[in-house]
């Protein structure tokens, strides 16, 4: 079964893109993975090393004005990163679409029937959405079939997550039922500080252990990658963030093959 998973937070400084394309990369080992990035700050495409004079021509909102418009998608738009691993990129474009959005029938459910039109041409699809919730953002959640969130481990990220949870459950009843909280990913982890180990603990009594993934180490690595343009499996093996990554897209597939009845 094809995943659209979706990683959703409103503040930002969590590790949403980088935790978005290293699982796309760790994912692409095996399947076919197209990331898009729904996010106006675009840093997806800086990860894949794309040139901002590229990502000008060819990016998400281009792609779905073009189909908001004709009904039409063009898979040139799609920028191939490495074999089986694919982006559609994102700039400060992106910030014009809830506006475009406004006049559009149906505008909760435009990425979704954009995704329908090339779902078939990947095993994974994930979306990268704005930290902002207004129309682009729930787009996100309307289309996907996965929500992680990425949080880190800080004492103002965890206020937020109740609001996320909140708007996963509105979503579910309301919009998408397909849907499904598949768990919260910490970030930035430090384990010498007490009260990142206490965020952990309140974590999983809160939400259950099977819902929260491995943490992601704080890694200096994790921030010099992306101005490589590559995924810390490449930039860094054997690093904190390597590891950490490996183990979560380990953990992910585990989840995701439980689910789909896959052991």
């Amino acid at each position: 079964m094809k995943e659209i998973i979706v990683f959703s937070n409103r503040k930002g400084g969590t590790g949403k893109s980088s935790s978005v394309y290293n699982l796309g990369y760790f994912l692409s080992e095996k399947n076919k993975v197209l990331l898009i990035d729904f996010d106006s700050q675009g840093h997806l495409g800086v990860w894949a090393g794309l040139k901002q004079s590229k990502v000008k021509e060819k990016n998400i909102y281009i792609s779905l004005v073009k189909f908001i418009k004709n009904k039409t998608i063009d898979k040139d738009d799609v920028f191939k990163i490495k074999e089986n691993l694919y982006i559609l990129p994102s700039n400060q474009d992106l910030s014009a679409l809830d506006m475009e959005l406004m006049n559009v029938e149906n505008n909760k459910t435009v990425l979704k029937d954009f995704i329908i039109e090339i779902e078939e041409d990947y095993d994974y699809i994930i979306i990268d959405t704005e930290p902002a919730f207004g129309m682009t953002a729930l787009n996100g959640y309307v289309a996907a079939t996965q929500l992680i969130i990425p949080i880190k481990t800080d004492y103002l990220s965890m206020i937020g997550v109740s609001q996320l949870m909140s708007l996963y459950y509105k979503v579910k009843s309301t919009m998408n039922p397909s849907i499904e909280f598949v768990g919260i990913l910490p970030t930035f982890y430090n384990k010498r500080t007490n009260l990142a180990k206490n965020l952990m603990k309140e974590l999983i009594e809160t939400f259950g252990k099977d819902k929260i993934f491995s943490p992601i180490r704080k890694d200096i690595k994790l921030s010099e990658a992306p101005y490589y343009g590559k995924s810390i499996f490449e930039f860094a093996k054997k690093s904190h963030g390597e590891q950490d990554y490996r183990k979560f897209g380990e953990e992910y597939l585990k989840k995701a093959g439980e689910k789909n009845g896959i052991r």
